[in-house]
């Protein structure tokens, strides 16, 4: 074969192979700008009762980092902290990637704030709160992180009055309002599934076994106020608007401590938001795997929003 074929039948081989290879290349940098930009489109959140800081249990933690690792939140509310200081806290959320934490005390039962983004104007809140509260502005949210009162139904009704208050003093028009965490209280919207369980004994017995216990109203009713005053003030529970057509799901307990049987499930655990935030909201999830069926006595729930 004379040299000049040789060279004419080389690059006949070639150039498809490059621009084969040109193009898969393109392609895989396109769809890595795509599924970068869906990413941050959204904004993930979480909110996860960890049942007395996983009882000091530091393999219970070194799976809690794991999992969320793998979940990816942009926002992460806990409840719970017990002997969790702001600190060791800050070292875990190092690990998911967070960089922003806040917690709303040391001692007792604090929650805590992780965030991807910046948290700015803290404010921590303890007065006339059981456990107390905290707030921040993230990523374009005013964010509230609570635990109300599991004792009594008329120190919720009151907790509920203080940050009502509160949104109403600090909430602005450019920030959405997000309040999540153990409200330790019911839903109307759930109450069909109380009336099966027979909710209202439970509490009823709760309250005869322990003296310091009133989870009931003064009518001796399964207590939905809490709740119903948060959404006449126009915030929504957006997990039960997304499913309604669907089976009841509970928030508490876990397997933790076994099967559950029906009368003991409830949901307690909450994410309400504004009506603009809630027309954003994409999935909505309590999240139950292997992990969370162990993890804790709450199982996590879950909220994506588009920004």
């Amino acid at each position: 074969m004379r040299p000049s074929n040789l060279f004419r039948l080389i690059l006949i081989v070639l150039i498809p192979v490059f621009l084969l290879g040109f193009y898969h290349k393109k392609l895989d940098v396109s769809q890595q700008e795509t599924e970068g930009s869906l990413k941050n489109t959204n904004l993930k959140i979480l909110s996860y009762n960890i049942w007395n800081g996983f009882e000091g249990e530091e393999s219970r933690k070194k799976k809690f980092t794991e999992w969320v690792k793998q979940e990816q939140p942009d926002i992460l509310a806990l409840q719970e902290l017990v002997n969790i200081s702001e600190v060791e806290l800050k070292k875990m959320a190092k690990a998911w990637g967070h960089p922003y934490v806040s917690t709303s005390k040391e001692a007792g039962y604090p929650v805590g704030l992780t965030s991807r983004y910046p948290l700015k104007n803290v404010r921590k809140v303890l007065q006339n709160m059981h456990h107390g509260y905290l707030v921040a502005e993230v990523e374009g949210l005013l964010v509230y992180v609570v635990h109300l009162s599991p004792f009594s139904h008329q120190k919720r009704v009151e907790e509920a009055q203080v940050l009502l208050k509160d949104m109403e003093k600090y909430k602005r028009k450019e920030l959405h309002v997000l309040v999540m965490g153990d409200f330790n209280t019911y839903a109307a919207s759930d109450s069909l599934f109380y009336l099966k369980s027979d909710l209202q004994k439970a509490l009823k017995e709760q309250g005869e076994k322990h003296s310091h216990v009133n989870n009931l109203t003064e009518r001796r009713a399964v207590p939905f106020e809490p709740i119903h005053t948060f959404l006449q003030k126009g915030l929504h529970d957006i997990y039960s608007e997304k499913k309604s057509q669907q089976a009841f799901q509970h928030s508490f307990p876990t397997k933790v401590f076994g099967e559950v049987p029906l009368s003991e499930k409830v949901r307690i655990d909450f994410i309400l938001t504004d009506k603009k935030l809630a027309k954003k909201c994409t999935q909505v999830a309590i999240i139950k795997d292997s992990v969370t069926h162990q993890l804790s006595d709450h199982y996590p729930v879950q909220m994506i929003f588009r920004k």
